[in-house]
């Protein structure tokens, strides 16, 4: 499906993707997804395959009335192997004729999200009685998350597209931001609605905003209070591009590219907090050029202010040059199990007089960084090699023996980069 989906933005294109994939995937003859109209307390065929009459292309499902009508509204998976004699659904004369015409009998039906709220179903439908098993309905099931994921990114893309083209009309336009300010948050839209990934089209747009493709920036991510208001944050915004950066909400972030002499990071999170007594959380990287490295750079900072979130923190900050793969594996595990596995692992060290963990942490650190090389480890904390040799013994005392090979290596490695995600100290980076 995600082959299918590359490059499809517009609902009525994705929809016509997940409904081949919905018929294929049951092996029936047709799929159509339908859309809710809350106003009208129906949903409404948009998109079907395999279809033979013209009525049933544009059907209107009444919301809690037949299979569909359930779906969109109370959106769990169900099926029914024959829907003409199926007495465990509601049904109406004028739906009844319209599926009897199209010959429909077993018909299958998911719910449609987008953004986490409920939008519609995807059904699939056969034109002879079947039963479908357990095992289909946890397909449908899946089928259902990536159409969800799919139509969220969809929303998202074409938000961010919005935006740009208020900030490109903005240009022409005097105002609070100003045609520059405009211009230079016009080029972060497109970065992070990744439309501006390949390194010609960012050259031609860092040029149209009066920018050099090869300048530097630092790329943060702020999370935005729950309450804010879109004034609020508008404001905020304006209040960045002021002093010199660019900026834009984007799914419950602030993003912000600034050139490494503009903005701090503490001025941008404080542009956030203003009068509220908790700050943000947030996320910020190294100075980066170039359409790639600015586009990972962003990705990195939204999935680090999402892993601070996910883990419990509140006002903290991280390099999110430091963030790796491991925040997606701790941003989708509870809490307590990642302080669970981390005492599990490092709580031999917690048991220490305070200055012997402080040396033994301090080294078990640098041993992570490095690669347990023993010369690297005694550059990296100024000590003579032996005493590097030394505190590892130390360390095998304490943990174990064969702690740093095999197995338990990763186990510690894993350990000590979890814990610093999870309780290291907010530090802003360098720039």
């Amino acid at each position: 499906m995600a082959t299918d989906l590359v490059g499809v933005v517009d609902r009525t294109g994705i929809l016509t993707v997940l409904c081949r994939r919905f018929r294929n995937a049951f092996g029936v003859n047709s799929a159509y997804a339908a859309l809710n109209v809350p106003e009208a307390s129906e949903a409404v065929v948009r998109s079907s395959l395999g279809i033979r009459t013209e009525e049933f292309r544009a059907l209107q499902l009444p919301h809690g009335v037949g299979l569909g009508g359930v779906v969109a509204v109370e959106g769990q998976v169900r099926a029914s192997g024959d829907y003409p004699s199926d007495q465990g659904l509601r049904h109406t004369e004028l739906l009844d004729a319209r599926v009897r015409r199209e010959g429909l009998h077993a018909i299958i039906a998911a719910p449609l999200r987008e953004g986490g709220a409920l939008v519609g179903a995807i059904l699939a439908g056969a034109r002879f009685p079947r039963n479908f098993t357990d095992t289909d309905l946890a397909l449908a099931a899946s089928l259902s998350d990536m159409a969800s994921v799919a139509l969220t990114s969809a929303a998202k893309v074409n938000s961010l597209r919005e935006r740009v083209q208020e900030l490109e009309q903005t240009q022409s336009r005097p105002g609070l931001i100003g045609n520059v300010a405009a211009r230079r948050s016009a080029l972060l839209a497109h970065l992070a609605s990744d439309a501006c990934r390949d390194e010609g089209c960012f050259a031609r747009r860092a040029a149209a905003a009066g920018i050099s493709p090869a300048a530097e920036f630092c790329v943060m991510a702020v999370e935005l209070p729950m309450y804010a208001t879109p004034d609020a944050v508008t404001r905020t915004c304006e209040q960045i591009i002021q002093i010199g950066g660019m900026a834009l909400a984007d799914d419950g972030l602030l993003l912000a590219l600034t050139p490494p002499d503009g903005p701090t990071v503490t001025q941008v999170r404080s542009a956030v907090q203003g009068e509220h007594h908790i700050g943000p959380n947030s996320a910020a990287s190294r100075p980066a050029s170039g359409a790639g490295p600015l586009v990972d750079a962003l990705d990195r900072a939204r999935l680090a202010v999402q892993l601070l979130t996910a883990v419990g923190r509140r006002g903290s900050h991280r390099c999110s040059d430091d963030v790796g793969p491991l925040a997606l594996l701790a941003a989708s595990i509870d809490q307590a199990v990642l302080s669970t596995f981390i005492s599990r692992v490092l709580g031999p060290l917690e048991d220490l007089e305070p200055a012997r963990q402080h040396r033994l942490k301090t080294t078990l650190d640098a041993w992570t960084d490095h690669g347990g090389a023993p010369k690297k480890i005694a550059r990296a904390l100024s000590l003579h090699v032996n005493t590097v040799y030394d505190r590892l013994d130390q360390l095998e005392e304490v943990l174990g023996p064969r702690w740093s090979s095999g197995p338990r290596r990763l186990e510690f490695e894993t350990a000590v980069h979890l814990d610093r995600l999870v309780n290291g100290d907010s530090v802003e980076p360098a720039s």
